[in-house]
């Protein structure tokens, strides 16, 4: 299964947890996968505290948007459905918690690079890197269990091909 966000705020990581409860336990396929691919604004949250606080990542997201909820860590995997620190509750829904059941995360270079010129253009990187030797240094910052594409649209395409389907 492929999911995908391009926003902080947007639905994806509810989507991605209620899809893999339908699978786990209401349908019985605990071997799901997931492959959630992330560009532009959502892929933000893939990159480590560093690069948040030397770059201030905080300047290319939406208005009021935080990436703190998409990078708790949960504490809990109960399985009970009222309990808000376990798969079902809003802890589940973190990029961690997401992991640990086995989703995989792709992020594309092209959003790395596009991060990467709108810091330039913002002047919010000292010492005048060029946007190739920023792009691999955004790179280097990224989740080290996140699979970096070269285009995250061009990794879905051939995931269909491999027989995956596209979900959200």
């Amino acid at each position: 299964m492929i999911g995908t966000g391009t926003a902080l705020s947007g639905n994806w990581p509810v989507e991605a947890q209620n899809l893999l409860n339908s699978e786990i336990f209401s349908f019985g396929h605990p071997e799901a996968l997931l492959v959630m691919a992330l560009w532009s604004e959502a892929q933000l949250a893939l990159y480590d505290d560093e690069a948040w606080s030397r770059y201030g990542l905080s300047r290319l997201t939406s208005s009021g948007q935080s990436v703190l909820p998409l990078r708790q860590v949960t504490t809990g995997y109960s399985r009970h459905h009222q309990d808000e620190q376990g798969v079902y509750g809003a802890a589940g829904r973190s990029i961690p918690a997401l992991q640990a059941r086995g989703v995989v995360f792709l992020a594309c270079h092209n959003a790395v690079w596009a991060h990467a010129g709108r810091l330039l253009a913002l002047g919010a990187v000292a010492g005048n890197p060029g946007q190739e030797q920023l792009a691999a240094t955004l790179t280097n910052h990224l989740d080290p269990r996140v699979i970096v594409t070269p285009s995250a649209l061009g990794a879905l395409a051939e995931l269909q091909r491999a027989g995956f389907s596209r979900v959200f």
